[in-house]
């Protein structure tokens, strides 16, 4: 869909400066949705967010969306958390803790190598959980599935992990740099980050993760829907 969305607006560029197609996997006999998926894309067709919704997903599951007007809710809820709308901006200005803004949100700095996104399997794997150890890590690899959106680019990501505490300095070929502070939760594999607070525009770091595999010296996270994975290496202790 992302790519036939990309496609289609370059060569129908709208007048608008961006734009957006969202898809419903609704059932007909009227229980659950299986997912909400939408992109918006620049009127030139490049990529600027897309945000997957199934039943592991938490807003998802608050919803809980049978019909394409639930749907519709699910979509401008997801909307407001990722562009922070109106609704959303002022409860970051009476939290500003919570709110973004220019200045970093972690002084770590991003020591790490680039890395080119690769292209594996047909489908992300799915992590077995683990112990995220405390410590300093390097983004040493990102895999898409042939199907993901994500564009074959650079990133460059340092993060330091402390208890349930994830603070990250990151830089990508196609946008500035920036940094962001997550808290996470795991149950069994699966992983949920918490903004507290980014200074990335596009809300990249509000990216959910299926699943997860964390070991003594690596810490890897999957995306189904973006068809992602990630791999982080910790760095020796000074």
């Amino acid at each position: 869909m992302a790519r036939a969305f990309r496609d289609d607006l370059r060569s129908n560029p709208p007048d608008a400066d961006y734009a957006i197609l969202a898809e419903y996997y609704v059932n007909p006999d009227g229980r659950q949705a299986n997912a909400v998926h939408f992109v918006i894309c620049e009127k030139s067709g490049g990529w600027v967010l897309a945000d997957f919704q199934n039943s592991t997903h938490e807003d998802f599951k608050t919803i809980a969306p049978k019909s394409v007007k639930d749907c519709d809710r699910l979509a401008v809820q997801r909307l407001a958390k990722r562009l922070i709308i109106p609704e959303a901006a002022a409860e970051a200005r009476a939290n500003p803790k919570k709110a973004p803004d220019s200045e970093a949100c972690t002084a770590i700095a991003n020591t790490a190598p680039a890395v080119n996104v690769t292209t594996g399997d047909a489908t992300a794997p799915t992590g077995t959980g683990g112990t995220v150890e405390d410590g300093t890590y390097y983004l040493t690899a990102v895999v898409r599935t042939p199907a993901s959106i994500i564009p074959q680019i650079k990133f460059r990501q340092t993060i330091r992990t402390s208890g349930n505490t994830l603070e990250m300095t990151a830089e990508n070929s196609n946008k500035p740099a920036f940094t962001s502070v997550r808290t996470f939760t795991t149950s069994g594999s699966s992983i949920v980050f918490a903004r507290v607070c980014s200074t990335d525009v596009g809300m990249q770091t509000e990216t959910q993760f299926n699943s997860y595999t964390a070991d003594a010296t690596h810490f890897s996270l999957y995306s189904i829907g973006l068809g992602i994975t990630v791999t982080y290496t910790k760095q020796p202790s000074e």
